[in-house]
């Protein structure tokens, strides 16, 4: 079942495996104003769950997928790009950011040939 024109906005919290994964997307999809933070529990277990295994977005098969001004805050990875039987994402990504990710910020195991377009992208790691 695919999840074509989906809109997801104003969303925030702490998950510990996967916070949002999109996959099935045979037209636009819209995230927006999306924050993963560790606000909401600061047990010792949990916060290692997320920085070990946490992935802020997963992204598999999106045509034109667009996200707008979302954040991800001390998982292992951030945003990871990856491809499931139906295929990999191309999109545009405006105002994205990631903060104290183990792994990596944004992770790219495949895109489709279109491009995934980043910009206003923000990384830190201190």
């Amino acid at each position: 079942m695919g999840a074509a024109r989906h809109y997801i906005a104003r969303v925030q919290g702490q998950p510990a495996n996967i916070g949002i994964f999109i996959d099935q997307t045979y037209d636009v999809g819209r995230v927006e104003d999306v924050h993963w933070n560790p606000w909401y529990s600061t047990n010792a277990a949990y916060i290692a769950q997320q920085t070990v295994f946490g992935q802020g977005f997963v992204i598999a098969r999106s045509d034109w997928e667009m996200f707008v001004n979302t954040f991800v805050f001390s998982m292992s990875i951030g945003y990871r790009f990856t491809d499931s039987v139906d295929g990999s994402c191309n999109g545009n990504f405006a105002g994205i950011g990631a903060d104290c990710c183990q792994n990596a910020s944004v992770w790219v195991d495949a895109a489709d040939p279109w491009g995934i377009l980043i910009v206003n992208g923000a990384w830190w790691w201190w």
